[in-house]
């Protein structure tokens, strides 16, 4: 059983993990050893939760953990990541992993130094919608792609949100954290198979808005991101994504219950289009892998030659 240690408990993103550890093989594959964070409020609001005692040192607390998650303060991150690499613990760790290219360096020696994993916690790989896209990639109903372009507005929370939070020096930069599932994305449904990037933009005193752009051999990635979504707004993030390719195009909706929508040159005319919902016109097809032996919520459905779709587009909700 992996003896599992969380150090930092900044994003709530971090409670994928607490649910992971319950409910991966009825709770035999993972316990929660112990929480350490410097606001100490934070860690015993999870530790009571958890029924898990606190640590003041995060040293004390390594010496008996296999897994440490690192979800720190953006800032502070990457030495942590270093230290729990050090202590002998493999990690998951909330993106961005650090907030510069020299600690990424120190990152990749340790690593491999150390023989132990190191994981970011891009959840969003698992979302059945990504599955979807990334299976259209892999089918070639898209051709080939030539480019993937996401918009990602965020709610700003300031009630929630930590004492100096969007301080540059601490965080790093909106382009080096909301850019991350994006251009995962891209990597993750084949759209891409590796890029290099300069400094992503956000840094200095404007940090609510930014964009990056990947330009590679046969493909453009852009990611656009902010933290404007109005503190009304009924979604914390209207997040999409569309995926170009020379026969056709997708788009991933994130948000709310998310679906994939497939844009395909072949006249609607030419097929059949069923008034129900049915596997009638689908080509069967085993749900696929999501993750460390996880199988995804993905229908056994194919968006195959024998399916309804058209210039107009055809909504599958998954």
């Amino acid at each position: 059983m992996w003896n599992t240690a969380f150090l930092g408990v900044v994003h709530p993103d971090v409670q994928y993990v607490f649910d992971e550890v319950h409910h991966r093989d009825q709770g035999a594959f993972a316990v929660v050893g112990g929480i350490h964070d410097p606001d100490q409020r934070a860690a015993q609001r999870y530790a009571t939760a958890e029924g898990v005692p606190t640590y003041i040192s995060a040293a004390e607390l390594l010496v008996q953990a296999s897994v440490a998650v690192v979800d720190r303060l953006y800032l502070d991150r990457g030495q942590v990541v270093i230290d729990t690499l050090n202590a002998g613990a493999h990690l998951p760790a909330d993106k961005p992993i650090c907030t510069a290219l020299d600690g990424l360096a120190e990152i990749e020696q340790t690593t491999l130094a150390t023989g132990k994993a190191v994981n970011l916690m891009l959840e969003k790989r698992g979302y059945p919608r990504a599955v979807a896209a990334q299976q259209l990639v892999e089918w070639r109903e898209l051709g080939d792609v030539v480019g993937s372009i996401s918009t990602s507005p965020h709610g700003m929370k300031y009630a929630d949100r930590s004492v100096g939070f969007l301080n540059v020096k601490n965080y790093g930069g909106i382009g080096n954290d909301l850019t991350m599932h994006d251009l995962d994305g891209a990597l993750f449904c084949g759209a891409i198979s590796a890029a290099q990037t300069g400094p992503p933009p956000g840094h200095g005193s404007t940090v609510v808005y930014g964009s990056v752009t990947l330009v590679i051999p046969g493909a453009i990635v852009t990611s656009e991101v902010s933290w404007l979504t109005p503190a009304a707004a009924e979604l914390h993030g209207d997040y999409r994504m569309c995926l170009t390719g020379t026969n056709g195009s997708a788009e991933t909706f994130w948000a709310g219950s998310g679906s994939t929508r497939v844009f395909h040159e072949v006249p609607l005319s030419r097929w059949t289009v069923p008034h129900r919902r049915s596997t009638a016109g689908f080509r069967d097809q085993q749900p696929a892998p999501c993750g460390h032996g996880l199988s995804s919520t993905l229908p056994a459905w194919r968006c195959g030659p024998n399916s309804p779709r058209g210039q107009g587009g055809m909504e599958q909700p998954w």
